[in-house]
């Protein structure tokens, strides 16, 4: 019997368990937010470099948008969002990601070029263990959990909508104080 290469290399595991390790403190309600002025902006652009996508080319915003929020927090947010749009998005499909300003918050959204989100799935993939019905991907299923927790206990909201490219739109409100 020939031996199968594993699909995970060292970034993909320790993503696994960072994800394992964040469901366990928030479950244990050990999670603590340590707010300041941030550029989310330059956390955006600081995440995707870092991740460096191959084979998805990513556009970010430009412009600086200041925002009271855990920097570590939300670069969680970032990257398992950015994580799950290159998943989903054929080779060579740009994921962009903007920002935009309403009435006291900065909502950021991640736009895939990917099949979307069923209808029926939108609430339900946000919690922990849970992908959407139609998906063959991998993963835990947490990484959209933390995303909406994230957000949530820094006083923000995350959903999913359809995305003008017809893929899935994913955002996130952060108040701006």
């Amino acid at each position: 019997m020939a031996a199968t290469q594993s699909r995970l290399d060292g970034s993909d595991v320790s993503r696994i368990i960072a994800d394992l390790l964040d469901f366990e403190r928030l479950s244990g309600g050990t999670v603590t937010v340590h707010r300041q002025m941030t550029d989310l902006t330059a956390l955006i652009g600081a995440a995707v470099s870092r991740l460096m996508p191959a084979g998805s080319p990513v556009v970010v915003p430009e412009e600086p948008a200041w925002v009271s929020i855990d920097p570590g927090l939300a670069e969680r947010i970032v990257e398992n969002l950015l994580l799950n749009a290159i998943r989903h998005t054929p080779s060579g499909t740009p994921v962009e990601i903007g920002l935009t300003r309403s009435a006291g918050a900065a909502v950021m959204n991640v736009d895939d070029a990917g099949p979307g989100v069923p209808e029926a799935d939108r609430d339900t993939i946000f919690e922990a263990f849970a992908r959407p019905s139609a998906s063959n991907q991998g993963g835990l299923g947490l990484g959209l959990y933390l995303v909406r927790r994230f957000a949530e206990i820094q006083s923000g909201r995350a959903w999913v909508e359809t995305s003008p490219a017809g893929g899935a739109s994913f955002r996130v409100r952060f108040p701006i104080n």
